[in-house]
């Protein structure tokens, strides 16, 4: 009984006007985890292949856009204003990055456990491989078996 009335709050609070937007963004999201659309383990791959040495990543946090595109969120530190840069860059000459830009750059107080000294907030529209589907597609058009 407890749980029943745990989520009638919980969908009601998602329910009130000010919560919609944060609700909606959340199904279409979790919709695409579930259709395997959307892949963390392809996303921190495909960032793995951008990332510069001596950089990291703190926090990442999927947001859609507008337009229903899906925008990454990140934070990452590193030991060099240039590096940080240079993710930006590799992940913008990248396939399956677009529209990426720094939104916020900041310089950290260096502890002795760290050696980051700038830290990015970096933005970028993130495109999921669909290649298997379309290609099963491509071979079912041309007369070919999948």
């Amino acid at each position: 009984m407890r749980s029943a009335t745990t989520r009638l709050d919980a969908e009601a609070f998602l329910n009130r006007p000010e919560n919609r937007t944060t609700r909606d963004e959340s199904q279409l999201i979790n919709g695409m985890i579930e259709r395997k659309t959307f892949s963390w383990t392809h996303v921190l791959e495909d960032l793995e292949k951008v990332m510069p040495a001596r950089v990291h990543l703190v926090s990442i946090h999927p947001e859609l856009s507008e337009d229903n595109q899906l925008t990454l969120k990140m934070v990452v530190a590193g030991d060099s204003r240039d590096k940080g840069l240079e993710l930006a860059q590799r992940m913008e000459d990248s396939h399956r990055f677009s529209d990426t830009h720094v939104e916020r750059e900041s310089a950290q107080q260096q502890t002795t456990a760290s050696k980051d000294t700038v830290q990015f907030d970096i933005v970028g529209i993130y495109v999921p491989e669909t290649a298997p589907v379309e290609s099963a597609k491509t071979a079912v058009s041309k007369g070919s078996a999948p």
